[in-house]
């Protein structure tokens, strides 16, 4: 599907196409002129400088237009990386990582040149190898995975077994050595956090021999009474050079530097220096902060509003730039990096789509935040979660933790809390003021009245409201923007910023935000359906096409799925045949009504409810199935005693057998007659017949129901 321009502007990583080539943004200048550009079908394709200006006239004129990359993400759906192809992407990764950061002097064909001789000079790597990573980087999608290998499109299957030593052959006669398989990295991890890894810093070298005597001596010798160790042959030991080369594959520069020296000192002379002003940010999406914390306010159930919910948590991503508010996530889990993602998948919405699904309908002008920064930061809990790695490798954002004793790092979006506190507040029924705990104050928390929805819809008119009249007295300014009568309001910073210092949103389709961002999780093919979330069914087309359901009535199996906490109408299967990453999965419609436009949260509230309903109810259950135990027993008791009450000796089995065709029919009679509508009243009297004088009946004769019946069988039995 393709994105509309609404607005005439590309950003970072966004492709275009004019039908015949597809081209990949790599750069853009600060002042928003030129942008550099990259083929990304043509093999020998290099960057190309383009002016901003007259790409965007191509996209209003369509003679251009943009469409969405879902080639990492097909790649990744039909081939998961192993650990061998993560070894060989952080090592290509480590030859152009240097490279790449210099921008935009790489994208010119004279300085890239120079770029790369001096590369090699360090890495020992031929010019045609760094500038095929290179273009390899540029032409996937500007992020870490993009330099993973394409193993599946070569070799044959299965696990291959080296039976002869790997690698660049040793320069002494007669030596071969050893692969390193991994008992010998797990052996070089040790002993690098053992003898390397300390605040004492011995050299790499001491490490490697302390390794070697650990694990590679074969006996000892005295000589002048001095005990000498004998080492294994040194076709039996790791090089030094193997020592050093998984050093650097297994342990970050960070790590090093916090083991070897402290985290203070990683913090005071090594961390990135993200200060607390705004001119230090290159421009809109250099940098977005992220932070939560519980509303003072407490809602009820959309279901049943006598249900309390408790306060939720809100998460806030604001750009350091303008201040402007990218994206926000409303939930009632504690800070988690689900609720991160979430908000974080917000940011790269199109919020006239988010707003609408509150009834909102606002333009593109009105929040025209739909991007992913260069980097976060945020405070060290979610972005902690391993979670993370799938930012850094998958969507090429920087992580930055907010260290200790710097809370300037996070003042923004905590002045944001604040502020939304103060101004909301008093308007809000359950609002808990400062008050609310002392003594005499009343309970607050009984006058809750929004639901999770109504409150989402008051903070997006919150953001509208922030975003486009928010003025910030201590922003300081540029003299560009003071001479343009640029106004510090974010709405205003952002839109300056974007056509002045662009050039770190980063553009990317929901399909690969949704690959990298969004919570996983399994589901069970059933003969109902597939079962998400303990009771959800989902079903699809291909489930349908397939006979997946039927199926499942042998044997059921997990599939792997991604979702939106906020919303599971869908949920989105991962494919395996590279066609395509996802299938959307659908609710089936006779849940539609108890699931449709609920949060997860909402939803396991509910089945949590039903659980505990059903879990009450088992006591009267087995109570009631007790009491119909006793009354069956009872009747049959009875009927017992009424039998031998009863019991005539004189009738033999073969003749109860004989009978039941008769009794039957004599039961039925008497059954007939109890069970019909006219009954004969025994006391009532009744008429008798006028005689005429022939001595026939010269009225009508009154029968009851069993005088009929007994008349009737009297003429058929004459009859026959």
């Amino acid at each position: 599907m393709n994105r509309k321009i609404k607005m005439n502007y590309i950003a970072v990583n966004d492709l275009f196409t004019d039908e015949n080539n597809v081209y990949r943004v790599l750069w853009k200048d600060p002042g928003n002129i030129i942008c550099y550009v990259i083929e990304i079908n043509e093999k020998s394709s290099l960057p190309k400088k383009y002016l901003i200006k007259e790409i965007e006239e191509n996209l209003t004129n369509e003679v251009y237009r943009i469409i969405q990359d879902k080639s990492l993400v097909q790649r990744l759906s039909s081939s998961p990386p192993n650990e061998k192809d993560l070894a060989y992407r952080d090592n290509a990764w480590n030859h152009i990582r240097e490279l790449i950061s210099k921008e935009p002097a790489i994208y010119e064909r004279q300085q890239r040149g120079l770029l790369i001789k001096e590369a090699q000079l360090k890495q020992n790597k031929s010019f045609n190898t760094l500038i095929k990573l290179l273009r390899k980087y540029w032409q996937r999608g500007l992020v870490k995975d993009c330099l993973l290998p394409d193993y599946h499109n070569c070799g044959k299957s299965g696990s291959r077994v080296f039976t002869k030593k790997t690698g660049r052959p040793r320069k002494a006669e007669n030596q071969t050595g050893i692969n390193v398989d991994k008992d010998i990295l797990k052996m070089f991890e040790i002993a690098i956090k053992k003898y390397y890894l300390n605040n004492i810093r011995p050299s790499l070298a001491f490490a490697y021999r302390n390794m070697i005597k650990d694990n590679y001596t074969k006996g000892y010798y005295f000589d002048d009474n001095t005990k000498k160790l004998v080492i294994e042959d040194v076709d039996k030991i790791p090089s030094k050079h193997q020592f050093y080369y998984w050093f650097k594959k297994i342990f970050n520069s960070e790590e090093i530097i916090r083991k070897r020296e402290s985290n203070s000192a990683f913090e005071r002379n090594h961390r990135a220096l993200l200060g607390s002003t705004e001119f230090e940010m290159m421009g809109p999406g250099s940098l977005y902060q992220i932070d939560a914390t519980p509303a003072d306010i407490f809602l009820v159930n959309r279901l049943n509003p006598n249900w309390l919910i408790g306060k939720p948590t809100v998460y806030f991503v604001t750009d350091v730039f303008s201040r402007m508010i990218t994206g926000f996530h409303i939930s009632l889990r504690n800070p988690s990096w689900i609720c991160m993602a979430a908000a974080l998948s917000n940011t790269n919405a199109s919020k006239v789509e988010f707003c609408a699904q509150y009834g909102i309908n606002i333009q593109d002008k009105d929040w025209p935040a739909k991007y992913l920064p260069d980097a976060i930061v945020g405070d060290r809990g979610e972005l902690e979660s391993h979670f993370v790695e799938s930012l850094i490798t998958g969507l090429g954002i920087d992580i930055n933790n907010n260290p200790p004793h710097r809370p300037d790092w996070k003042g923004i979006v905590e002045q944001l809390f604040n502020n939304s506190q103060k101004k909301l507040g008093p308007l809000l029924p359950g609002y808990l003021p400062k008050h609310a705990a002392e003594r005499g104050s009343g309970d607050f928390r009984q006058n809750a009245t929004l639901t999770l929805d109504e409150y989402i819809k008051v903070i997006i008119h919150y953001v509208l409201q922030y975003n486009h009249h928010h003025y910030m007295d201590n922003y300081n300014r540029s003299e560009d923007m003071i001479r343009e009568g640029v106004r510090p309001i974010p709405i205003e910073l952002w839109n300056w910023g974007i056509k002045n210092k662009s050039g770190s949103l980063r553009a990317f389709s929901p399909e690969i935000v949704n690959f990298y961002l969004l919570p996983r999780d399994s589901a069970t093919v059933t003969a109902n359906g597939i079962k998400f979330n303990k009771k959800m069914l989902y079903s699809c087309d291909k489930a349908v096409r397939e006979n997946w359901f039927s199926l499942a009535r042998k044997k059921t199996w997990r599939v792997k799925v991604s979702y939106d906490p906020r919303n599971l109408n869908q949920i989105f299967l991962h494919e395996n045949d590279g066609s395509n990453p996802y299938t959307i999965l659908t609710l089936i419609s006779h849940q539609e009504d108890k699931f449709k436009n609920k949060t997860i949260d909402e939803i396991d509230q509910l089945i949590e409810f039903e659980e505990r309903e059903k879990s009450n109810f088992k006591h009267a259950k087995l109570e009631s199935e007790i009491n119909l135990i006793a009354a069956v027993e009872e009747i049959v008791d009875n009927a017992i005693k009424n039998k031998e009450k009863h019991k005539n000796p004189s009738i033999s089995k073969t003749r109860k057998i004989k009978e039941v065709k008769e009794q039957r029919e004599k039961e039925r009679v008497i059954r007939d007659v109890e069970e019909s509508f006219v009954k004969t009243i025994e006391n009532e009297p009744r008429p008798e017949p006028i005689l005429n004088n022939t001595g026939s009946t010269g009225g009508s004769k009154v029968y009851s129901i069993k005088d009929l019946f007994k008349k009737n069988k009297e003429l058929k039995n004459s009859d026959g």
